[in-house]
């Protein structure tokens, strides 16, 4: 049985420390490798993938092994405004500035928050439907880093259903790429969705374009009232 898989979802969701998680504590899947670079096989913060004519032989989703993992909207938003990385790049409409004094207001440290809010609702709503046509791993950053034990818990669980064997101890990385180390407080931002950069303004405008579709699969909720808001900061 083949060892290969991809880690797909957004920039700055998890991504590289799951495929990390991954490499360091399962039995065989070095051997072959994460497929995850457009040169090797999919890009993993790609979607509608089969649209593009270029991956048409890559886009066979079904030939390895695959897992989906989404951050909530708003702690994404305010992760990406942060620290670009390759977004700009990749999803250039984000930038977008427009000569609509409605389009303008909406720029948040140089990024569009009308535009991160359509991604991440386009992006979702892709791999909902194509968690339902294959067998797709799904789960959810919050889960992923809400503490150690439960660290070690969600590789247990992905193990399970692609039938892998880890390492014990599992030995969770501290730190990969980009991204900060973890500590408890931000574990804690993560869990309870603090704000950290976004007005109650933008919430309302980013709860516009994000559907409940696209939440429900992964039990996430949006702040409606100033009083959800303000608990949340």
């Amino acid at each position: 049985m083949s060892n290969q898989f991809t880690v797909f979802g957004l920039q700055r969701s998890g991504t590289n420390f799951l495929e990390q998680l991954i490499k360091n504590n399962v039995n065989n899947v070095n051997n072959v490798g994460c497929l995850n670079t457009w040169s090797r096989h999919i890009w993993k913060h790609a979607y509608n993938i089969e649209s593009h004519p270029r991956n048409t032989k890559k886009a066979k989703l079904n030939t390895h092994k695959i897992i989906y993992i989404k951050k909530h909207p708003y702690s994404w938003i305010e992760s990406i405004c942060d620290k670009h990385v390759d977004i700009k790049k990749t999803y250039e409409h984000v930038t977008n500035t427009n000569t609509n004094k409605d389009t303008q207001q909406w720029m948040h440290k140089g990024l569009n928050l009308v535009e991160l809010a359509k991604l991440w609702n386009d992006h979702t709503s892709y791999w909902i439907d194509q968690r339902t046509k294959q067998n797709i791993y799904s789960l959810k950053y919050e889960d992923l880093i809400l503490s150690e034990d439960q660290t070690r818990f969600q590789l247990k669980k992905i193990c399970e259903h692609f039938n892998w064997t880890h390492n014990k101890p599992i030995n969770i990385p501290k730190k990969v790429s980009q991204s900060d180390q973890f500590n408890d407080n931000k574990r804690e931002r993560y869990k309870n969705i603090k704000l950290i950069s976004l007005s109650f303004e933008q919430i309302l405008e980013i709860n516009k374009h994000i559907s409940n579709q696209t939440l429900e699969p992964f039990n996430y909720d949006l702040i409606e009232t100033i009083e959800e808001y303000n608990k949340h900061k």
